[in-house]
């Protein structure tokens, strides 16, 4: 019973492991924007000073 839950996931991440590559990317892609708005203040990046 075990062993066939472990086929069934593996199965199911080759399946899709070109979507779950691109949802990678996309996530670096992202995370590396915002990473540099936020390195560089006043590029649209709101304040964080309250007045």
């Amino acid at each position: 019973m075990c062993q066939r839950n472990v086929e069934a996931m593996e199965d199911l991440l080759t399946q899709h492991s070109g979507l779950l590559t691109d949802v990678s990317e996309s996530y670096r892609c992202s995370e590396g924007s915002l990473t540099q708005m936020w390195s560089f203040p006043g590029r649209g990046v709101p304040s964080t000073t309250f007045i």
